[in-house]
């Protein structure tokens, strides 16, 4: 689930270098040193029984796979994420991994703007990353209310307000780091986008 980060000189070299450098190379630094506390964070999971039954997902959920129909919206790609093998593909799930997913890909859209320096200038980033986070919070919680109040009592969802909320936020930093781990594959400079992510989540940015 979670891939060690060690290697800050590669992960800074090459073509990924300038977007790093855009966001002060902060993301970079304060996930590799605080690899243990990262860790630490999914032991909870360990400890208790979550009260939610496992149903058969997207696998694959995010912006991308939504389409407008200018009337109605349609969920396409059903076949689950490329990289898992069909016994995977089929295997029961808690659906917060789809939520997660969607609310992950929020945070694509608004840090890839961000960093485009074809739309933010340089100088209006600092300002303008502030509006990203509040824009990828006020549509990260709407979403997650209203997929919430849509399914209302059903099975698949903790009644306990705590486990909800511990499931959610394990699941949204898993899908950052299955983000990252493809970033580094592709020698995308997109990887600094889950590591802001990451490192957003326990509050390791600078402000």
């Amino acid at each position: 689930m979670i891939h060690r980060i060690v290697d800050l000189d590669g992960l800074l070299d090459g073509g990924r270098v300038h977007r790093a450098e855009a966001l002060h190379v902060d993301p970079v630094r304060a996930v590799a040193a605080h690899e243990t506390q990262i860790y630490t964070r999914f032991e909870p999971l360990l400890h208790q029984r979550i009260s939610a039954l496992r149903i058969r997902c997207h696998g694959d959920y995010h912006l991308g796979q939504v389409l407008f129909t200018g009337k109605d919206f349609v969920i396409i790609d059903f076949e689950g994420g490329g990289d898992s093998t069909l016994s995977e593909r089929r295997r029961k799930r808690s659906p917060l991994r789809d939520v997660a997913g969607m609310l992950r890909s929020f945070h694509y859209a608004a840090y890839d703007v961000l960093l485009d320096g074809g739309v933010v200038r340089d100088a209006d980033r600092v300002l303008a990353d502030r509006w990203a986070q509040v824009w990828y919070g006020w549509i990260s919680a709407n979403y997650f209310r209203s997929y919430c109040s849509l399914v209302g009592d059903a099975g698949f969802l903790p009644h306990d307000q705590d486990q909800l909320k511990l499931l959610v936020d394990r699941f949204v930093l898993a899908k950052a780091f299955h983000e990252l781990s493809h970033e580094l594959v592709d020698a995308n400079e997109n990887v600094v986008i889950p590591l802001h992510g990451i490192a957003q989540m326990f509050g390791l940015l600078q402000q």
